[in-house]
């Protein structure tokens, strides 16, 4: 909970900024985020959107892992100009669901708090809590997938190939020189 306070700032710019111009400077803003602020957002994110990483990501990694890998993929100047834009509107997305999401929680502990809290009153909280959850573990789904459709066939297959030996190598057992038991 802690760690998306750190964030406010950059949060509070960006939730203010609308037009397409604002965009430009809410892309500056995520730009100036330390290292350490973005992986505490990353961890924030991990902890809170229903093991997205592990049942929808796993099978379908989105634009940061399309252009992470995008020699094997041959991608066109167009698509990284697609994938791109892609990675940076879910990151901002993402930033903001988080924010909200901290907001809920933060209400929901004022709530608690009190010395009478009513049924009605923590039930909202929960549902909001609920909300903003789901929220932010269905953010990244629409990118992932449109980050997919920017692929043409080839590619595609080279997306399933890779994408399925990327996660069992994420995801095998610990090599035994490597202390693992």
């Amino acid at each position: 909970m802690k760690s998306i306070k750190v964030l406010l700032p950059s949060i509070t710019a960006i939730l203010l900024l609308s037009t397409s111009s604002a965009y430009a400077l809410s892309l500056g803003q995520l730009a100036r985020m330390s290292p350490s602020q973005k992986k505490q957002a990353q961890q924030y994110f991990r902890t809170h959107s229903l093991d997205f990483s592990s049942v929808f990501k796993r099978y379908h990694p989105g634009p940061y892992w399309i252009l992470k890998n995008k020699s094997a993929f041959r991608l066109t100047p167009r698509q990284i100009q697609g994938e791109v834009q892609l990675k940076n509107e879910m990151a901002m997305r993402t930033i903001e669901d988080s924010s909200a999401l901290q907001h809920a929680y933060d209400k929901y502990k004022k709530d608690a708090s009190t010395a009478h809290p009513t049924l009605a009153m923590i039930k909202s909280d929960i549902i909001r809590v609920g909300k903003a959850e789901t929220q932010l573990a269905w953010e990244m789904v629409p990118y992932h997938l449109q980050g997919y459709a920017l692929l043409n066939p080839a590619q595609k297959a080279t997306y399933t190939q890779l994408s399925a030996k990327t996660w069992a190598q994420h995801h095998r057992t610990p090599d035994k020189r490597a202390g693992g038991q």
